[in-house]
């Protein structure tokens, strides 16, 4: 046999191994797992930047071919060119264009699609004007973003040189593009709530910028930014940092736009990228903490046992004989119990019995006079004791019964109706004598149930006895029944007395339970009318349910199948 110090060093061994192979395997994937998140990820900026890059490349020549038509209509009759009526005929994109005009030599606002104020509109100071006077360099200019002087709104301004028939300067053709327009196409892209997409001139200007939260922005200097440097060394490429504007951590993919000075520039935040990785990460950290735990806590508790499992077997074996000694003596304590209550059952029945029927006799002078007033008010009280007592006598036998599980039902068709009404009658007496009103609404039309006749109608005088004693003089008790569903039947007794406290209705049908609802009336009787109660509706497959407020009186609900139980002994309260 292998000593006990061996096997706990070699399961120390085996512990040590198995955690260096998890956390050393979990170290490797996390690494693998985050750098093909970040590759794929690039590969998304980049994929992006391109389709950006076209989109926009596609704009810029449909204005330019634009502006090219309106160029040539102006050429053919200058004195008709109407900007508005060249909007009309070659217009494209008009949710992006602002603006359409021609401006002439001296700078000044000729032709517009939108009003112009009367005093006149001169641009001669604006960069889009001045590039095209000193030369024709033949291509179309995109400016930096400005506030339009007729629209009065932020627009990137598109240009293109007109000339006179001799070559010289005549001025230029103008198209207000929107930047708006641009930013709230690329929000409508998902790239991540931090991240952001920008078309940026290679002067360094911002001419659209959109962030995956919401922000639109134009017109920001980003000509010291890495982009910038980046752009100069390659055309198109990727970097990772810091944004220049919002100073997000991103991994950069950018494109330059064919024959535009533009850059399409996408950034993804590494905290989106990373977001479903940390998750993971944080999930398999934890589940390997977890197991490591659980890896340790088995070692330990191995290496525990090996030493002490002579002992707890020990244990174990006079836990087991303790355990069957204590059975024996609780079957011997029930056997006793069961003998002393069906000796009592006699023993106390007998002479009750008799007290009863003599002091019956007596006052109701079966041999003439008492002799003394007092004599017979003496008799009725020593018999309604000796009910009374009698019948805390019974309550007890009959939940010993039950606890012992000798409480057997004898089932037949019993006619809910005449059971209700039976009962109803040898409470009525009481009632009368407390001012309180007994109403019974159980009609004939009810389906017979299957039950025991003598259970349910002591189930029946428990809960009237119970409604009239706690309920005040003028006040009222209510018997009712209703169908409950196609296979049962629910039987309602209701008063309109003190009510219940909800701390007591947790305890209500607790063996011995005297529920503290009577306020001026002194508690009676052994506490078990409720409990029996709920242990025969029990022992139908039915149940017993209680609503009841303070102030408000109470209704007993006792839910019993129309249909044929399945016959059982009680089980004992447990």
């Amino acid at each position: 046999m292998i000593p006990h110090r061996d096997i706990r060093r070699g399961l120390a061994v085996l512990a040590v191994l198995i955690l260096t192979l998890l956390w050393g395997g979990l170290a490797l994937y996390l690494g693998h797992d985050k750098a093909q998140t970040l590759d794929n990820a690039n590969r998304q900026g980049e994929n992006l930047s391109r389709a950006f890059a076209e989109h926009i490349t596609s704009i810029l020549r449909s204005f330019d071919q634009t502006l090219r038509a309106m160029v040539y209509d102006y050429a053919q009759d200058a004195d008709r060119f109407d900007a508005a009526t060249a909007l009309e005929k070659h217009g494209v994109l008009r949710d992006a264009t602002i603006q359409v005009a021609f401006i002439d030599q001296d700078g000044d606002l000729v032709s517009s699609n939108i009003a112009t104020p009367n005093e006149g509109v001169n641009l001669k100071d604006r960069e889009h004007f001045k590039v095209h006077v000193a030369r024709d360099t033949g291509a179309m200019f995109v400016s930096t973003p400005v506030i339009g002087r007729v629209s009065g709104r932020w627009s990137i301004q598109l240009t293109r040189r007109v000339n006179n028939p001799d070559g010289s300067f005549a001025g230029i053709m103008l198209i207000s593009l929107d930047p708006e327009y641009l930013a709230k196409f690329y929000e409508s892209i998902d790239i991540g709530p931090n991240g952001g997409i920008a078309v940026v001139g290679l002067d360094g200007i911002v001419r659209a910028r959109a962030t995956g939260s919401g922000v639109l922005d134009i017109g920001q200097d980003l000509s010291k930014s890495a982009l910038l440097r980046n752009a100069a060394r390659s055309p198109n490429g990727r970097f990772e940092g810091e944004g220049l504007i919002d100073h997000a951590d991103r991994l950069f993919n950018y494109h330059t736009i064919a024959g535009y000075p533009m850059i399409v520039n996408v950034g993804l935040a590494r905290v989106d990228v990373l977001a479903n990785y940390v998750l993971r990460r944080n999930l398999m950290i934890a589940a390997a903490l977890t197991v490591s735990l659980v890896l340790m806590a088995a070692a330990g508790m191995l290496m525990h046992q090996a030493g002490l499992q002579t002992q707890t077997e020990t244990a174990l074996r006079r836990y087991h004989a303790e355990l069957i000694e204590s059975r024996n003596e609780a079957d011997a304590a029930n056997r006793a119990k069961s003998e002393f209550l069906a000796n009592m059952s006699h023993e106390l029945r007998t002479p009750l019995n008799a007290i009863i029927g003599f002091s019956d006799f007596m006052a109701s002078g079966g041999l003439g006079p008492a002799g003394s007033p007092k004599y017979l008010e003496y008799a009725r009280d020593i018999n309604s004791s000796g009910r009374h007592l009698l019948d805390m006598i019974s309550e007890v036998l009959d939940m010993s019964k039950i606890e012992a599980g000798q409480y057997e039902l004898v089932l037949e068709d019993v006619d809910l109706s005449e059971t209700v009404e039976f009962c109803v009658r040898l409470v009525a007496g009481r009632a009368t004598a407390g001012q309180i009103s007994l109403v019974n609404l159980v009609g004939t039309e009810l389906p017979k149930v299957r039950a025991d006749a003598r259970a349910l109608r002591q189930i029946l005088l428990n809960l009237l006895s119970n409604a009239v004693k706690f309920t005040p003089a003028g006040g009222r008790v209510t018997v009712s029944a209703t169908a409950a569903g196609p296979h049962d039947i629910r039987l309602t007794v209701s008063d309109t007395g003190v009510g219940i406290s909800a701390d007591d209705l947790k305890r209500v049908g607790e063996p011995f339970r005297q529920l503290g609802r009577t306020l001026t009336k002194p508690q009676e009787g052994t506490g078990l009318g409720l409990a029996i109660t709920k242990r025969l509706a029990e022992m139908h497959g039915g149940k017993l349910e209680f609503e009841s407020a303070p102030g408000r009186g109470t209704a007993v609900l006792v839910t019993l199948p129309a249909v044929r139980p399945v016959e059982r002994r009680a089980s004992a309260i447990g």
